[in-house]
């Protein structure tokens, strides 16, 4: 669980993804020391990622699909999700609870790269039940902050 100041640290990185440990220090009043062994601890822990994201609108080939997947009764939900994690085409899963049991997304081609993936890998297997899903026709706002601080 990320404290005050290791939500402060997260805060800063947001907003200035490049800032320095001296930089953060400064704004959070912190030791620079206290700041460096916070963000070791929090990249260790696996708390957050360093990671460059791409920006969707600026791709050639920015078709983000979004998947739903209704399981088999009884399905073991976790060997399910494990399998689809497992996929190179996927880049979100999230159990949910509301139209489908699933939600997956992934960034397709074009249209038949999509029937391939849900018909060629999804669809077979074990647990999935039906497959349904749409595709962005474009993005309005894409920041990737889905946890609120």
């Amino acid at each position: 669980m990320l404290d005050e100041v290791d939500l402060g640290i997260v805060k800063v990185l947001r907003r200035e993804p490049r800032a320095s440990a001296r930089q953060i220090a400064i704004e959070l009043g912190l030791a620079e020391g206290t700041v460096r062994t916070r963000l070791k601890h929090l990249i260790d822990s696996q708390s957050v990622r360093v990671t460059v994201v791409n920006d969707v609108a600026k791709q050639r080939n920015p078709t983000l699909a979004i998947i739903w997947i209704d399981l088999e009764r009884g399905a073991n939900t976790g060997l399910v999700v494990e399998k689809i994690c497992a996929l190179t085409d996927v880049i979100f899963v999230s159990a949910v609870v509301g139209v489908a049991d699933l939600l997956v997304m992934s960034f397709v081609k074009n249209n038949n790269a999509l029937s391939q993936f849900v018909h060629g890998s999804l669809d077979s297997i074990p647990g999935v039940a039906d497959v349904h899903y749409d595709i962005c026709l474009s993005v309005a706002k894409d920041d990737f902050l889905f946890q609120p601080l």
